[in-house]
């Protein structure tokens, strides 16, 4: 697990610099708000066996680079979605995660 929420100084940048984490299962960005697509595609090659991530508040990423991180997983896939307050998640998204199916557990769009 490594939570990340509300650090500053978390960027496109800093994400590019984690190291591949195949083990890493949880992720969370909330609050980050520097996290845009580039950061996105960031850890979606690097963290591809995530379970559960989390990016509250985020006003910068739109649907390509959700898209980018939901097609990357591998395994059991991504279970527990937490994207609230993402101001540009559109509906591309949405039928993205809808497609999941049962093994999708949590989802959160409020304040989308």
């Amino acid at each position: 697990e490594l939570d990340l929420s509300f650090c500053r100084p978390v960027t496109p940048e800093a994400l590019r610099l984690l190291p591949r984490l195949p083990a890493l299962e949880v992720l969370n960005l909330d609050g980050c708000q520097e996290v845009d697509d580039e950061g996105l595609f960031a850890v979606a090659q690097r963290c591809q066996n995530l379970e559960s991530l989390s990016l509250y508040w985020n006003v910068k990423a739109t649907d390509r680079g959700f898209a980018r991180v939901l097609r990357a997983q591998r395994g059991p896939g991504l279970r527990r979605l937490g994207f609230s307050g993402c101001k540009h998640l559109g509906d591309d998204t949405v039928q993205r995660v809808a497609g999941r199916g049962p093994a999708l557990e949590f989802l959160d769009l409020t304040r989308c």
